[in-house]
């Protein structure tokens, strides 16, 4: 027999069990006071069979499980068998990572091995006294959230140039603005994470001087894919992020006034300049954060500076408009557009780990 044929056997016989439950009417509360039945009459072995079907039928009720594996635990702890005593305990506490284990419990306290269920048990919480613990703390194997930032412009200008002479050149800005999006994470091994992410980002420069007001608003698509480093300080998750980003550029608004020359006091104006916009550009971006979780949501906050690898300019010649030059004297510098950015985010734990939280 191969080693598929046997495991759909064992398939097979798990799922004959759990429909023959379901078709007598019994629920795992019941079929569980069973299997502590056939324990208090010293039927080890029948109790331990009961509880190994309840095992694969009973996932859904976290308590109830908790119970299962426990009982189960003891009865391998009587039957010396060590081994399938620790798997045991290390299924209780991927059901249940808070679980708690009294000394003093009923099932344990007149055990003769009731010191290596519980060493067992200390071993994997990691008691002050034993160490770290065994427990592999993770937040999850692919998790999926949202985020939202606050962000603040940073420039990097090409050399200015002067439409009329008499004009003080303009100082530039950055701006704020904000960013929204959705992220999703997979950890390679665990605490190594891929992170992919998607958003939508509002952000803004001026450039002002005694004549010129001028003021540009961006809208970007950020597309970033980057390696997250996760570390362990008690329950916080620190973490560094690096990350790389195509911006795909959606929008350039501007608006544009001069006054206070001696010649002409023109009105703000309102101008769409995503024609001489890039369509987009790169970038390199690292991140400083920390992640923490409540049951299966994981709350982060973190600290990005997203560093543009070229400008926003579509063309090698800025200046391409008549009207900026001949009405406002206004002549576009080469303008990159760096960010630094402040985030806060949440997300769903959607699968965990094989072995959830576990190693030795």
């Amino acid at each position: 027999m191969t080693t598929r044929h046997l495991l759909l056997l064992i398939l097979l016989a798990l799922f004959m069990r759990s429909v023959s439950y379901a078709q007598d009417g019994i629920s795992c509360e019941e079929a569980y006071g069973m299997a502590v039945g056939l324990y208090a009459d010293d039927r080890l072995f029948e109790s331990l069979r009961q509880l190994d079907s309840l095992t694969s039928v009973c996932q859904d009720d976290h308590g109830q499980m908790a119970r299962v594996l426990f009982l189960k635990a003891v009865i391998e702890a009587r039957n010396d068998s060590v081994k399938p005593m620790r798997r045991t305990m290390e299924r209780l506490f991927r059901n249940d990572r808070r679980y708690v284990l009294s000394p003093y419990d009923p099932l344990i306290l007149k055990l003769p091995q009731r010191e290596l269920v519980f060493d067992t048990y200390e071993s994997l919480i990691g008691a002050r006294s034993r160490g770290p613990g065994l427990l592999r703390k993770d937040h999850g194997q692919w998790r999926a959230g949202i985020h939202v930032s606050a962000q603040r412009a940073a420039l990097d200008l090409g050399a200015a140039r002067s439409v009329f002479a008499d004009d003080e050149l303009p100082a530039y800005e950055g701006g704020y603005g904000w960013e929204a999006g959705a992220n999703m994470e997979w950890d390679v091994v665990p605490n190594l994470a891929v992170r992919a992410s998607i958003a939508w980002s509002e952000l803004d420069y001026s450039a002002q001087s005694p004549t010129v007001r001028y003021r540009e608003q961006l809208s970007i698509v950020p597309v970033s894919l980057g390696v997250k480093k996760m570390f362990w300080a008690g329950a916080f998750v620190p973490y560094l992020l690096v990350e790389g980003t195509y911006a795909s550029m959606v929008s350039a608004d501007a608006e544009i006034a001069r006054s206070g020359d001696g010649l002409r006091y023109l009105v703000p104006r309102s101008l769409d300049r995503s024609t001489v916009r890039a369509d987009g550009h790169f970038a390199v971006s690292g991140a400083v954060g920390v992640g923490l979780k409540f049951g299966s949501t994981v709350l982060f906050v973190e600290g990005r500076y997203r560093h543009a690898l070229d400008d926003i300019d579509r063309f090698e010649e800025v200046y391409t408009e008549t009207e900026l030059l001949t009405n406002y004297y206004w002549m576009d510098r080469k303008t990159t557009v760096h960010v630094f950015a402040l985030t806060i985010g949440v997300q769903y734990v959607l699968k965990y780990h094989a072995q959830n939280r576990i190693h030795q």
